[in-house]
């Protein structure tokens, strides 16, 4: 329960933050949209008709691996723009939308190679998935939250230091393990306040679509797209402030040292060496 707490102080310190900013919100948006109309008009233009659940299994998944990587650019890039605001802002700059689009700009190369190094990961634990049945299952959570959580600075470490995304991965965990520790949980304090919060939606929109499927498609597309873009723009100001205490050891804007640092559980192991970036 204090895990929960303690998510959701971090979710109103970055509400908070945001209030500041409202426009960044349509930052998450023209990612969402964006991937989804690339993603859709590749398919028809290359298969002649819509996306079927079916061509997300097996062999057909892989053969839409190509479609994938231009329509992940666009959220990608809309991600670390929004990242980079929300430093600027907890920095004590104002930024804007443009600030935030020309700092991803300036480090697109570095950004498309770390979107076609996720891509290719996220593949493989597909892979795994679907050749292992339920071991691949456990696989892919597993490490794939491992994953996630050795490359959580990936992005701020690509706009604010010298470094391609294979240097950026291991500066990433490092930062990772010296501030939480290798025991760190793999889900954080604000993730999972959101999975608490999004667990009754989530069965008010089966029920729906059990009632009407119509209604529930409705439900579902816009509840889960508007928390998608809420909950996107909260993680990208997140980042930024844990990136700021894992590198300079400070609570940045309204967010507490103590929250901060127990974002993912009580430290473990050795004690707390702070690296400056490079």
């Amino acid at each position: 329960m204090e895990r929960i707490r303690r998510g959701w102080r971090l979710i109103g310190d970055s509400v908070r933050v945001l209030r500041q900013d409202p426009e960044l919100l349509v930052l998450p948006l023209v990612g969402l949209v964006g991937f989804v109309a690339v993603i859709v008009g590749l398919f028809a233009a290359v298969y002649r008709r819509m996306p079927e659940a079916a061509d997300f299994h097996g062999v057909r998944y892989l053969a839409l691996f190509a479609l994938f990587i231009p329509a992940s650019i666009i959220p990608a890039t809309m991600n670390a723009a929004l990242i980079a605001a929300a430093c600027e802002r907890l920095n004590g700059g104002d930024p804007t939308l443009r600030s935030g689009l020309k700092a991803a700009w300036r480090k697109f190369p570095q950004l498309l190679a770390w979107t076609l190094l996720s891509a290719v990961v996220g593949m493989v634990l597909q892979v795994l998935a679907e050749r292992l049945k339920i071991a691949g299952r456990l696989a892919q959570l597993t490490i794939g939250l491992a994953w996630a959580l050795a490359t959580f600075f990936v992005v701020p470490i690509l706009l604010f230091e010298s470094a391609g995304p294979v240097e950026a991965i291991k500066r990433s965990s490092s930062l990772f393990n010296e501030t939480w520790g290798e025991q760190a949980a793999l889900l954080g304090s604000m993730g999972l306040a959101l999975f608490v919060a999004v667990l009754p939606l989530t069965i008010v929109g089966a029920v729906a679509m059990v009632i009407s499927p119509i209604v529930g498609v409705i439900i579902f597309v816009a509840v889960f797209g508007g928390l998608f873009v809420a909950s996107g723009a909260l993680n990208g100001v997140y980042v930024a402030a844990l990136y700021r205490y894992a590198t300079a050891g400070d609570a940045p804007g309204p967010f507490s040292r103590d929250d901060l640092s127990h974002a993912f559980g009580p430290k473990r192991g050795r004690a707390r060496r702070l690296r400056r970036p490079r």
